[in-house]
């Protein structure tokens, strides 16, 4: 929340220095800012917190400073005063109700994507099969099922596992199947 109308207070007098010239002085520091700046920044590349990003940042900051001569002064400012807590609390109500709010729309937009699809599929039905769709054979042939004779489909079918590693007896020899002119194998 901060102090309100503090920059317009300050503005008249406020100008950019470098670090150099606050050599062999005392700075205060608003902690809190501090800590709260890293624990909101600093994320991984999934937007994650990284874990004690507040007390690394608060070091790399320190460092910097006692690199340049200054003397930091840490202010921690206590607890939350009673407008600030009372702000902080309404936010976070209206955040809770946005949520549910969001929850219950997502479940109403699912509940009409599955009517309007259910509503689709009964009028499917009724129509019953479309001009478009291709009649099934009663006896349809597969690629697969092409080029092979009836006894080799009865031998196939009538092939039974004893277990889990049990194989149909080959007609072909092992010399054979290895052959050049073997079919299977493209080359």
């Amino acid at each position: 929340m901060g102090v309100q109308g503090l920059w317009t207070v300050v503005h008249p007098c406020a100008r950019p220095i470098k670090l150099e010239t606050l050599n062999k002085k005392r700075l205060a520091v608003d902690a809190s800012i501090w800590i709260y700046q890293f624990l909101k920044a600093v994320r991984d590349k999934e937007g994650n917190a990284l874990r004690n990003s507040h007390i690394v940042g608060f070091f790399r900051r320190i460092c910097k400073l006692l690199y340049f001569g200054i003397q930091p002064v840490f202010v921690f400012d206590g607890g939350a005063p009673v407008l600030k807590r009372q702000t902080i609390a309404n936010r976070k109500k209206r955040r809770e109700g946005r949520r549910e709010d969001a929850v219950r729309t997502a479940g109403k937009l699912l509940a009409v994507q599955l009517q309007r699809s259910a509503e689709e599929e009964a009028a499917t039905r009724r129509r019953g099969r479309t001009e478009n769709e291709e009649e099934v054979p009663d006896n349809p042939v597969y690629v697969g099922d092409a080029f092979i004779t009836e006894q080799e489909k009865q031998q196939t079918r009538s092939f039974k596992k004893k277990d889990a590693y049990h194989l149909p007896e080959l007609q072909t020899s092992l010399e054979e199947m290895g052959a050049p002119n073997d079919p299977r194998i493209m080359s």
